[in-house]
């Protein structure tokens, strides 16, 4: 038997954290016109199984209630389509944006950009370069990557060879792992 540890990390699911958006936007409807809903843009990073799962949890919770508009669009893994992404919820004026960013140092001018245009900004599981956004809800991707690291080192035996596998370069969790 080896010596590694599962630690969960806390952090809530983003399915939990946009219904408590939901309630406190179902809260403040009272004092606005019952036509008008809030807007909400997600920019995804990439396309796969787990994000899928994202956007579905946030569009299940945003058919709740008919103040909410979501919009979801996903670059595909490109910097440059992201940061188009993030222009176009600027110019259309949503009322939250919530990114995940592809390469920190390349997406970051446009999430600035978006919160100085006064729009919230909650980053989603990829940090940004920047301290320019509302909340940041992630892993402890440091944590994970020294429990991995420490899973290696207890069960590594003399003359076994280790391949590490990266993410993304740009990627804050390939950074941080």
């Amino acid at each position: 038997m080896n010596n590694f540890e599962f630690i969960p990390y806390n952090y809530m699911k983003i399915s939990d954290l946009f219904l408590l958006f939901l309630v406190s936007v179902s809260l403040t409807s009272c004092i606005s016109r019952e036509d008008e809903q809030f807007r909400i843009g997600v920019s995804q990073c990439s396309q796969d199984e787990w994000r899928d799962k994202m956007n579905a949890e946030m569009q299940r919770e945003a058919m709740l209630s008919h103040e909410i508009s979501l919009e979801i669009r996903s670059a595909d893994d490109d910097s440059r389509k992201q940061k188009e992404d993030i222009q176009y919820f600027i110019e259309n004026k949503v009322d939250l944006l919530i990114v995940s960013p592809n390469e920190a140092g390349e997406v970051t001018p446009a999430v600035d950009k978006a919160f100085d245009a006064g729009i919230p900004v909650i980053v989603v599981d990829r940090n940004v370069t920047g301290d320019k956004y509302t909340a940041f809800i992630s892993a402890d991707n440091v944590q994970i990557g020294f429990i991995q690291g420490q899973y290696v080192a207890d069960n590594l035996k003399s003359g076994d060879k280790v391949i590490e596998i990266k993410g993304l370069t740009g990627s804050t969790p390939a950074m941080e792992r």
